[in-house]
């Protein structure tokens, strides 16, 4: 379900993906705990979002729990809306969850 940013007008659209593997695409990576095909959650497609104005950014999502897949949608709505950070080192941005950018 596509879900609007606020203050950013930027529309998020979740694509659900069992197949989500590490590294798999440039742009930014979300996984629970350190970084595996295992642990990853969710995958931001490109960096349009951070360099142009697009109406829209597609994020696809490994299928979690209810719970955890909404404080995962949170995590990855509040990195999208800052703009960042953008670092090439992993980084933990919510309690257990790591970001890594695929340049």
């Amino acid at each position: 379900m596509p879900a609007v940013l606020r203050g950013t007008g930027l529309t998020v659209i979740w694509t659900e993906d069992q197949t989500l593997r590490a590294g798999s695409g440039h742009g930014v990576d979300f996984f629970w705990g350190l970084p595996s095909d295992e642990t990853v959650a969710a995958h931001i497609v490109g960096f349009d979002w951070l360099h142009g104005q697009p109406e829209s950014v597609e994020v696809r999502i490994r299928a979690v729990d209810q719970p955890s897949s909404d404080s995962l949608r949170v995590a990855v709505q509040s990195y999208l809306a800052s703009r960042g950070p953008i670092s090439l080192e992993l980084q933990e941005i919510s309690p257990g969850i790591y970001v890594y950018v695929n340049g």
